[in-house]
Parts: structure tokens; sequence; C-alpha cells
């Protein structure tokens, strides 16, 4: 089977750019660079007019970045990453349309408009948090409209196709001996060896099959 995992990544990326563009700012927001970026401790950025063409300089366009290391982590999905591509999309919809806070503060401005997408600000990510702030979080408000439009966009066929898993999870899963659909429950369970066949797990992962010492897995992972 033939993949091409940058197309299909970017094109649902910009796929859920522009239904949620069309379904919560009224399609007013201009085109800008989705990218793929690991910032240690942050799920997105936004950055105006980080590019410049450059054939003319004149032309500028703004960066959103999303951060794959966390696309699967702490239980999140493809609605998670999307509600981030919309806070996101908030910031772009100020920088144009508003008055941003000074460097990384979330105003009110910024606030109010997240919760008329159907985001709630929380520093907390979760009901009872601050809602302006030099680091802030949201979580999704229940039949919303950013809920109501990713249902619309997840119906359309829209799926993330290719997540960051840490290599001794995939190379768990390729050997046969952690099943795919058992991978988010395994690392909710703080990795319990314990139920996996350690014959596999020990070919998968270059250990020695005699050894009965609790299996401890360094991951790198890249900031």
């Amino acid at each position: 089977m033939k993949i091409n995992p940058t197309k299909q990544t970017y094109d649902q990326l910009l796929r859920a750019y522009e239904h949620m563009n069309r379904e919560l700012f009224e399609n007013k927001l201009p085109s800008c660079l989705i990218t793929l970026q690991r910032e240690y401790g942050a799920y997105g950025y936004y950055y105006p007019a980080r590019f410049a063409s450059d054939t003319d300089l004149k032309i500028s366009t703004d960066e959103i970045a999303l951060n794959p290391q966390y696309f699967r982590e702490e239980g999140r999905k493809d609605r998670e990453v999307t509600s981030t591509l919309v806070h996101e999309m908030v910031h772009l919809w100020q920088h144009h349309f508003g008055k941003p806070g000074r460097t990384r503060y979330h105003n009110k401005q910024w606030s109010e408009k997240m919760k008329t997408v159907g985001l709630h600000p929380s520093n907390i990510g979760e009901p009872g948090g601050a809602e302006v702030g030099d680091q802030m979080s949201h979580y999704i408000v229940t039949d919303g409209p950013f809920a109501k439009a990713y249902e619309k966009l997840k119906e359309s066929g829209f799926a993330l196709e290719w997540m960051e898993y840490p290599q001794h999870i995939i190379k768990l899963v390729q050997s046969g001996a952690l099943a795919a659909d058992q991978v988010d429950q395994f690392i909710k369970d703080g990795e319990d060896y314990t139920s996996l066949d350690m014959g596999l797990v020990a070919k998968a992962l270059d250990l020695d099959e005699d050894d009965d010492r609790p299996i401890r897995v360094q991951v790198n992972k890249q900031q």
C-alpha cells in the first residue's frame, strides 16, 4: 500500500481550518501556514506574519503551529486536537480584527471570542480556572458551536491518520506483543507488562526473555 503521510496530514489540517473558518468565523479569517512544531508544554501556538513570500516580501502570512507530541497524550483525540487549532484561530482572528494583549497575554477580548465559538477559556483546562492570563487552555462547551461544528466535520470523513507514539510502543504493536486497540489503555495503566507475552516483548525490545526484573523503558522525546 502506497502511503503519503505529509499529504494525508496537511490535507486534513487544512480541511479542518477551512471548515471551522466557515462554521465559526463567517469565513473571514485569512489563510495561514499550519505547521507541526514541538514546543515543550504547549499544545500549539500562533505567530503573526511569521512567513513571507520569497519572491515578494511584502506578502506575509501567519503561522499556526500544532504540537504532534500531544496529539494522543492524556486521552486527547482528533476532537481535542481540532479544538487547539480553533484556539489558535481565535488568536489569528484577534490579530486581524481585534486588539491582542501584550506578548503572550490572553486578554478579555480573546476570552469572550473563545466563548462565542464554544471553547471556554480556563488556565487549568476545566471549569473553575482563570479566563485570562499568560498561559491559557480551554475546555469544549457541551453542545456549543465548536462541538456542533466538529460533529459536522467528523461526519464529512475528517480524521488525523498519523500520530507520534513512543518508539517502544510502536515496536510492541508491530511485534504482536500489544494489540493496536489496547495501546491507549496500556499507556493509561502505566504500561503494565504483566498481561503481555513476555517472549514477544523481549523480542520487540531486545530484552533477555529470562530476565524477571521489572521493565523500565526510557522514552527520549525530541523537543
